[in-house]
């Protein structure tokens, strides 16, 4: 009995279906029946009740798939633990993210990584590059991930905040309450698949998710980028409202300020995204609790 007779066997069980773990396994059905023949000789039982249309777990072989999946695990466990001990993580790691997440978030924080692992090289690929090549090792993404076959790990909430700047404030006033948001100026995002200006969400009125359309404003500015977003904002030209991480260094020198935050919601999830057979990686691990470990800790820096 070998470590390929017990996966077999456990895979036959989660499947119930021999030709289809042969498929996947890259061996023959024979070569899956004779396999759990030699295991039921080795117990003296019978572990699947077989007949032309379903192959099922009997009593016995249902004991036996808790216990060797167990140990499976704990195998599993043991190889990549001593697989790490060995290695360093090195290689060309390719990292797929949104321009705004990169350049406020990513890159400030990149230094450390590099420090951390001197034999890891990074590729940065913009999400909005227009050959995606497809072939990231770890992808950030922004919003809810529906895809089917990948792993979403979040990272963060990022909360948007609505902000202008002091002279525009100094010139029209700060919004005290949403209805006075009627009479101000807005610069309006516009999305790139759809072509059209982004709603306002706001928490209205016990806590309920208020929107608000570019036609509620005076709004006569529109863009398709957050860069030039932000810099209308930073002269004057209206409010905009935005993820709080794409406005950190505007916030915190002053050029931009905050208004109406107690209607603020907890905004759009921030996740890194991968295929499941990635994480097994040495470098992709590094990197997502690296990235983990910063975001959480400038989450908390923020809440303080």
């Amino acid at each position: 009995m070998d470590l390929q007779t017990l996966r077999i066997f456990t895979r036959v069980a989660e499947e119930q279906h021999f030709a289809k773990v042969a498929r996947s396994m890259g061996i023959s059905p024979a070569g899956v029946s004779n396999a759990i023949k030699r295991l039921e000789a080795h117990f003296g039982v019978q572990l699947f009740a077989r007949t032309t249309r379903s192959v099922q777990l009997t009593n016995e072989g249902q004991q036996f798939f808790e216990s060797c999946k167990q140990a499976l695990q704990h195998i599993e466990e043991g190889e990549l633990n001593l697989s790490k001990s060995r290695q360093t993580p090195r290689g060309r790691l390719r990292v797929r993210m949104p321009l705004g997440f990169g350049k406020n978030i990513f890159i400030p924080a990149l230094g450390k990584f590099m420090e951390a692992y001197p034999e890891i090289l990074v590729e940065i690929e913009s999400s909005k590059a227009e050959k995606a090549h497809g072939n990231a090792d770890v992808e950030i993404r922004v919003g809810k991930v529906t895809e089917p076959g990948v792993v979403a790990r979040q990272l963060l909430m990022a909360p948007a905040v609505i902000c202008g700047s002091p002279g525009y404030f100094a010139k029209y006033g700060k919004p005290q309450q949403l209805s006075d948001l009627a009479g101000h100026k807005r610069i309006s995002y516009i999305e790139e698949k759809s072509g059209t200006a982004t709603e306002w969400i706001l928490k209205g009125a016990n806590a309920t998710e208020l929107k608000m359309f570019h036609s509620s404003f005076d709004s006569r500015i529109f863009a398709d980028n957050v860069d030039l977003l932000v810099s209308g904002a930073c002269a004057g030209l209206g409010l905009i409202q935005i993820a709080n991480y794409l406005v950190i260094e505007e916030l915190a020198s002053g050029r931009l300020e905050t208004v109406l935050d107690e209607h603020k919601l907890p905004g759009r999830s921030i996740s890194v995204v991968y295929q499941p057979h990635r994480f097994r990686s040495l470098k992709v691990r590094a990197f997502i609790d690296f990235l983990s470990e910063t975001l959480t800790k400038k989450e908390k820096a923020g809440k303080g």
